[in-house]
């Protein structure tokens, strides 16, 4: 055997990959002295996007993904809608959104126009966060991996994944956004692993503890936690409810608007949030004697210190505090109070549909995401149910 054939078969035969896709090995492999490969390599894919030699890359793990990133470039720029990156720097996208957030221009996923409180929470994220780290980026630049690097110099800040989590939003809506008007080819946001939350229980217990809860509370505020806990109305919702949206005759309360400290009343967060809420006995005393301390009825919002203006959450969660405290009780917030109401609707054999318009969802999804643990634990009672339905029904036909 000659010296040629024994050299070819010790060298690795190499990988015939697809056009535009090559191998990119780690720093320390092997390949970069001349010798074999010793490293796991990621393949990247590019793909030309004009006569100006522009070109788009991206980096993924597997050759599949790479391949099939290529193929949608290649399918995008026939059907003419793939255009060079934006040059446009990070910092200036975001002001450009930001701005158009505010002015109802532009919209979320839903179409619908962004809460104020939001367009507030998303330019503070963003000016705290991610500006300082990767503004001055061009848009169409940033990879996944400029922004995994984020999120890891984030965590070792300190912040908390809830943080880190709301940082990235804003920046997941100004990529989706530039998709939608072409002005990007790929989003980075794909594929960036986030913190996981690991919070607090979901709720705030079963029924006697939202007895107790709202028993031990300060009695002004007694018909506030009865609302959360009674008809799960979120704490915009339960500040801007007004006397004429509480219908007793018809036992409903019709969740119609929010509250927005700096806007004043502005639509529910979603057009799902405009409900109907059914009125439950156990509430019925609170709103009884909430009508009683406040001289404005029929008129006027129902928890405010006035007829216009909304009661203070800091200065209720404060009294109510002292108060749980007191009676050896652990603090719970509105939004805890929600979700126990959405347990209960579960527990009472409600049906995920109707779970789904009470509390206010987008989608039946929403109530499983969140709720899905709950609503499994509610299928044996289902089963006793359905089984005892069908017993009746062979007893009448014998």
């Amino acid at each position: 055997m000659t010296e040629t054939t024994e050299r070819k078969l010790r060298e690795p035969r190499k990988r015939a990959l697809p056009e535009g896709i090559s191998l990119v090995h780690a720093r320390a492999c092997g390949t970069r002295q001349g010798s074999t490969c010793d490293c796991e390599p990621s393949f990247m894919a590019s793909f030309g996007l004009g006569s100006r030699g522009v070109r788009q890359r991206a980096t993924f793990q597997t050759l599949d993904e790479a391949v099939v990133w290529r193929a949608r470039q290649v399918v995008a720029k026939s059907e003419a809608r793939l255009r060079i990156p934006s040059k446009l720097p990070l910092r200036d996208a975001a002001e450009a959104f930001i701005e158009g957030a505010k002015e109802g221009a532009i919209t979320n996923r839903s179409g619908e126009r962004y809460k104020p409180s939001v367009v507030r929470s998303y330019e503070q994220a963003l000016k705290l966060h991610v500006l300082p780290e990767i503004g001055a980026r061009r848009l169409g630049e940033l990879q996944s991996s400029d922004l995994q690097r984020l999120v890891e110099i984030l965590h070792r800040k300190g912040l908390a994944a809830a943080t880190i989590r709301n940082a990235l939003n804003p920046v997941q809506a100004i990529y989706r956004r530039a998709m939608l008007l072409g002005e990007i080819g790929h989003n980075p946001c794909r594929g960036v692993v986030l913190p996981t939350i690991r919070s607090r229980r979901i709720h705030a217990g079963d029924p006697s503890d939202a007895a107790a809860l709202i028993a031990a509370a300060p009695e002004r505020d007694q018909c506030i936690w009865a609302l959360a806990f009674y008809a799960g109305l979120r704490l915009g919702e339960l500040r801007a409810l007004r006397w004429e949206d509480v219908d007793l005759r018809q036992a409903l309360i019709q969740v119609r608007r929010s509250w927005d400290d700096q806007a004043g009343e502005v639509q529910t967060k979603s057009s799902a949030g405009e409900r109907d809420v059914p009125i439950v006995t156990q509430l019925l005393p609170y709103l009884e004697a909430q009508g009683q301390r406040s001289p404005w009825q029929p008129r006027g919002l129902v928890l405010g210190t006035k007829a216009e203006k909304p009661f203070h959450y800091n200065a209720l969660y404060y009294r109510s505090k002292i108060a749980w405290a007191e009676a050896g009780l652990e603090r719970i917030t509105p939004h805890q109070a929600r979700h126990s109401f959405a347990s209960f609707l579960i527990a009472a054999g409600t049906d995920v549909k109707a779970v789904t318009e009470i509390m206010g969802h987008t989608s039946v999804r929403q109530s499983f995401d969140r709720y899905g643990h709950l609503l499994r634990g509610s299928h044996a009672a289902t089963a006793s149910r359905l089984g005892a339905f069908l017993d009746t029904a062979a007893d009448d036909r014998d």
